[in-house]
Order: C-alpha cells, then structure tokens, then sequence
C-alpha cells in the first residue's frame, strides 16, 4: 500500500525474494515508455506505473470532460480498447483452456496460467523494440479486459480516455477515483504485482466504488 494517503495499491501477497522480476517501473520505461510522444511523456505525474487507484479527480463530471483528448480522439482510443478486449475475448479461451466471455473467472484464469515463471518467459522473450509483442500485447489486452469487466460489475465506472491507450483509466464519478487498469497490467508482469491476485483486487476496488473508503 502506497504511503500517499490520495493513492491505492490494492496488492495484499508478500512475494518470494528469490527470482526477481524486473519491477514495474523498469517494464514501463522498457517496453511502453518509447511510444509515447515527448509531450505525452511530459505530462505524466509519474515516471515509470501509476498507483493502482487514485483519489485524485473532481466528483459528478461526466469522463469525457475530463479527458485531456478531443472527442474524436476519444472515440478513436475508445475504438482500440474495444479491440483490444475483443480479441483477449477470442484469444485467451483457448490459451488458457477455458470456456466464457470476459468475465471475473476468465481474469483469474489468466493470472493462474501466468504464475512467475511464465511471466518470466514472457519477460525474456520481450524486444523493447518490438510494439507487437507478447508482453505488450498481453498487457494491453488485460488492461481493457479489467475495465470492461469492472465496468460491466460496477456500471457507474466510465473510461476516462488519454493517449496513448494505455493510458486510459475508469473513472468513479462518485468519489473521484481514478483506477489505472493498464497499471495493474504491467504490475502482473513485474515483480511488484505477478502475485498479487488479480480477482482478489478487482473485488476489493469495486468494494470502494460501491462502499467508498
């Protein structure tokens, strides 16, 4: 748990001090951090993965006025994670040796098969200079598949949209909360979040949204 008392990480998993992972800072300045645009880099709060939840953003706005992109812009990084979600939708099944829709079930399925080893195949099979890699790729498409299915449990969560997608965020309009999926992402394949128990925290922030602090 971060010791800013505006921010959350929701990991409650003491982790094996041997083998370690590269942290999550080290996977975002490594494989994410070279796409992004000068300004785009510039106008992040942080220099490497956000806190998991955020308490940060004004309360009753509507997602779209808070975005810093324009609404075409936002329809277009809206149309990418769609994407991105639909095809963990058709991918993963059969990676994973599962049946179903996106769901809380097929997102723990996903983190029981990428335990630490695989995590660390992933990891060292990654080309930092390669946009379509698995781990890329893996992470994107369980950043948006953790906001479609928490949207869908708690229906008052919107996307706030930025660029680069990942980026993006769900927001509580309620309390405020900004919850940094994509972050939760590249904390699974890290040191900081590989054991953390992916359907323990999706339930325990929606905990928040529904009951608040």
């Amino acid at each position: 748990m971060s010791d800013d008392p505006e921010s959350h990480d929701l990991e409650d998993v003491s982790l094996d001090p041997d083998e370690k992972l590269p942290d999550a800072d080290e996977v975002f300045e490594t494989y994410f951090a070279p796409w992004y645009e000068p300004d785009d880099i510039d106008r992040r709060e942080y220099a490497g993965a956000r806190p998991d939840l955020e308490e940060e953003l004004p309360v009753g706005e509507a997602a779209g006025e808070l975005s810093p992109l324009y609404p075409d812009d936002q329809e277009e990084v809206a149309e990418q994670i769609r994407v991105m979600a639909e095809a963990a939708g058709e991918d993963w099944p059969e990676l994973l040796g599962v049946e179903g829709s996106l769901s809380l079930e097929l997102i723990d399925a996903f983190d029981r098969h990428f335990n630490r080893a695989e995590v660390a195949d992933v990891i060292a099979d990654a080309d930092p200079e390669d946009y379509g890699s698995d781990l890329v790729v893996l992470c994107c498409e369980l950043g948006a598949v953790l906001g479609e299915v928490m949207r869908r449990e708690a229906p008052e969560l919107e996307w706030l949209y930025d660029w680069p997608y990942w980026e993006s965020s769900l927001y509580d309009s309620r309390h405020g909360y900004r919850i940094n999926v994509f972050d939760w992402a590249f904390k699974k394949f890290s040191e900081d979040g590989v054991e953390d128990g992916l359907r323990s925290k999706v339930l325990r922030c929606l905990g928040l949204v529904r009951f608040g602090t």
